[in-house]
């Protein structure tokens, strides 16, 4: 499994997400700029963006599809 950072990017594991209840960043965050929720291969982060859009629908959260593998092989 591979492991990797965007450039600028706040990393957070999701158990620590969770326990947070909050998405860093989000405060700033707009419809048309979301924050996005990425992992590995897109599984969690997506579950996390379903997870946290249940508690607060009109969050503005994006799930980056493919996950860091897929960015990794696009850049």
């Amino acid at each position: 499994m591979g492991r990797g950072t965007i450039e600028g990017a706040v990393r957070m594991p999701l158990g620590d997400l969770a326990r947070s209840g909050s998405v860093p960043g989000a405060e700033d965050a707009e419809a048309d700029r979301p924050v996005v929720l990425y992992c590995a291969h897109g599984v969690r982060s997506r579950q996390a963006v379903d997870w946290f859009r249940q508690q607060n629908p009109d969050l503005p959260l994006a799930n980056l599809m493919g996950g860091y593998e897929l960015y990794r092989q696009a850049q």
